[in-house]
């Protein structure tokens, strides 16, 4: 099998508009007659990558794969070597599982130095912009992400629907990249201005370099952006598997960061004071998230980064330290003595869970109650007094050349 067209590539095109216009340069009248002779040719070079081929072109990228996603990297790599001339850049296009772990334990997508949250990439309908398809018939991967809601280069609105049926858009669905399944030519649709938050969203979410006073402006890691749109709609409990509700909170996003850290200090004074009135226990015997949710469990934005990096931890830290200071030890239990599970006291040391069980061990952080011996406290479980964790995190500084504290020797 050879394939003698082989198109150039465009920088930001997504792995699956690449291979419909690979097949459409070959004349090939479908991608899944394409797949299928890839399949077949695949079987006589090595089964196993054969198997990890997909037929369909909505589960043909890496991230698709589930347990054989190195089988299917192998199955691109051969495939990449189907031309004479240079090889193909299907893995350089492709979306691969990332190894980042988003606001403590949410799964994220790769590509290339660029990672984002999973719970952010469209599943079904992928917008277009009339005015791009116009210029250059292919697909930009950030059409496929929910921060992408209005084209920066022509300043108008992603489309959603065709004009002529009414009919959501989905290239990978009807495998056209620049018309609709009833045959419309998506490039002659009307096109409306897009506002300012939606075009900032959209640079936030696909520029490295962004001139706003948004604080997220500042932030050069397009990672880090997408870490801290998360946070925002973990803290104000959005449903992330509507697409409808996250794209909404992600614009409220853009106001929220405008205003950083005022809105963040307002809403977590607000919280606490709203807990306060609301207390079932004492302080002593009530989980910070009562109180803060998930504040501090979702504030480490991506796992090992610095602390300098992290401004939200930053902020969150210094509110918890005056939170203690307002609120000295005393006979009666107050908002100091609340009380952290394991991941929160890890999140606000910068360390390891295996760092917090061995500095309970120690007698560095005591329990709030005893503990039977063998006994494996959850990470979940509320055990540590929010007090001691922020007296122990005064006496480390945070290392320059690392991301995480070590506070004990594992020996």
């Amino acid at each position: 099998m050879q394939l003698l067209v082989r198109p150039k590539p465009f920088f930001d095109e997504s792995l699956e508009s690449y291979l419909l216009r690979l097949a459409e340069a070959n004349f090939i009248e479908s991608y899944r007659l394409l797949s299928g002779a890839v399949k077949d040719w695949l079987l006589e070079q090595d089964h196993e990558a054969s198997g990890a081929f997909p037929l369909e072109l909505d589960t043909v990228n890496i991230w698709h794969a589930r347990q054989n996603s190195s089988l299917r990297v192998r199955a691109f790599s051969l495939l990449e070597k189907l031309t004479d001339n240079e090889d193909l850049p299907l893995l350089a296009l492709s979306l691969s599982h990332s190894g980042a772990d988003f606001c403590g334990g949410y799964r994220a997508l790769a590509r290339g130095s660029t990672h984002i949250p999973r719970c952010f990439i469209r599943k079904s309908v992928i917008p277009v912009c009339p005015l791009c398809l116009a210029e250059n018939p292919y697909i930009p991967q950030a059409w496929h992400y929910l921060t992408y809601s209005g084209c920066i280069k022509h300043g108008v609105y992603l489309i959603y629907e065709c004009p002529s049926c009414g009919g959501s858009l989905s290239y990978i669905e009807n495998e056209m990249i620049r018309n609709c399944r009833c045959g419309y030519d998506l490039s002659m649709a009307d096109t409306t201005q897009a506002d300012q938050k939606t075009l900032l969203l959209s640079q936030l979410a696909s520029c490295e370099e962004v001139e706003s006073p948004n604080s997220l402006g500042g932030i050069s890691s397009i990672s880090i952006r997408n870490a801290a749109l998360l946070y925002f709609c973990i803290t104000n409990s959005v449903d992330l598997n509507s697409e409808a509700e996250v794209e909404e909170s992600l614009r409220l996003a853009i106001e929220f960061y405008e205003s950083w850290p005022s809105l963040y200090v307002e809403n977590f004074w607000e919280k606490f004071n709203k807990a306060n009135r609301k207390l079932i226990k004492t302080y002593n015997k009530t989980p910070v998230a009562f109180a803060a949710g998930p504040y501090i469990s979702a504030a480490s934005l991506i796992k090992g980064m610095r602390i300098k990096e992290n401004f939200i931890l930053i902020e969150l830290q210094d509110l918890l330290r005056d939170l203690v200071a307002k609120n000295p030890k005393s006979r009666i239990p107050n908002p100091g003595d609340m009380l952290l599970t394991i991941i929160e006291a890890a999140v606000l040391l910068q360390t390891t869970h295996e760092q917090i069980y061995l500095l309970h061990e120690k007698g560095y952080l005591k329990s709030a109650y005893r503990i039977q011996m063998r006994q494996k406290v959850s990470p979940y479980e509320s055990i540590f007094y929010l007090r001691q964790v922020i007296e122990l995190a005064k006496t480390r500084m945070p290392p320059d050349f690392g991301a995480v504290i070590t506070y004990l020797p594992h020996w």
